[in-house]
């Protein structure tokens, strides 16, 4: 900065940056001494969003279905009751040629129908489980073997009260000298009890078995997993720094103003006051 005098009044001009492209001068003139003078412009805020992290991914792990009952028929019937034509736990072959299993699906025992001679053709086998846990979805998997040129149909059935019961497995005819395996499921259903439900064909050459029982389900009393909501995230905005105000010397500069902005900074004085403060010293 330049000092200059000027007939007894001193040009003086100040310089300061704005954050605005281009020169910022403000201007006045005076007899007396000026002391520093201090321009303090208004901070800006700047509005930014904060960086806001993803909310956390909730991975809900599925618990196992517990098992309502299981039976390879090793040892005992576990709680399988059967009617006055009754399922029987054997091992081997059954008693007729052409028709049942020569073995166990695994191990050496399961069960079976005999339908020789007085039942068939259209008699009806039970093989029902104990009271399970209430489910009100599930699924029985099991072993099942169809050999036999007259075989009837073997159902799998499930029931609230063991006396209304509803189908949800079948299969009919003759399905090889082998054994087979299969899931029949429910769901949206009250179930307490299975039972799988043979009908013989129309010869004794219609012995069917099953083997290795595993009925899993989701209980009543489960349920769902809670899951808390993701909590609500707000933007807050983050002030800018506010600049650092700007000092000047006591000494006179001469320099003359080339711009003034619209409106001069209060903490200004204005030129009518210098002159007159001039007129009183010349006085």
């Amino acid at each position: 900065k330049t000092l200059a005098g000027n007939g007894g009044y001193h040009s003086v001009g100040y310089e300061d940056e704005d954050g605005i492209e281009g020169d910022l001068l403000y201007g006045f003139s005076s007899t007396s001494p000026i002391d520093d003078r201090t321009f303090v412009t208004s901070p800006d805020y700047d509005t930014q969003a904060p960086s806001v992290s993803s909310a956390p991914t909730v991975t809900v792990m599925p618990s196992p279905s517990p098992q309502l009952i299981e039976c390879d028929f090793e040892s005992s019937l576990c709680g399988f009751t059967t009617a006055s034509l009754p399922w029987t736990r054997t091992s081997g072959s059954t008693s007729s040629v052409s028709t049942g299993p020569s073995g166990a699906f695994e191990g050496s025992y399961y069960m079976y129908t005999e339908a020789s001679t007085p039942n068939y053709p259209s008699k009806s086998f039970y093989l029902t489980s104990p009271e399970l846990s209430t489910s009100i979805s599930g699924t029985a998997e099991f072993a099942y073997h169809l050999y036999g040129l007259s075989m009837g149909t073997l159902y799998v059935q499930v029931s609230d009260d063991a006396s209304s019961w509803t189908t949800i497995w079948s299969k009919s005819g003759n399905q090889g000298n082998s054994w087979g395996v299969a899931a029949a499921s429910w769901a949206e259903m009250v179930v307490s009890y299975v039972r799988f439900y043979g009908v013989s064909g129309f010869s004794y050459t219609s012995d069917m078995a099953v083997d290795d029982v595993l009925v899993t389900g989701v209980l009543a009393s489960t349920s769902a997993p809670t899951v808390s909501p993701a909590p609500s995230l707000s933007a807050v905005p983050t002030p800018a720094p506010s600049r650092s105000p700007s000092s000047f010397p006591t000494s006179n500069p001469s320099h003359s103003p080339t711009h003034r902005p619209s409106s001069a900074p209060s903490s200004l004085p204005t030129l009518g006051s210098f002159i007159c403060t001039y007129a009183t010293t010349i006085t």
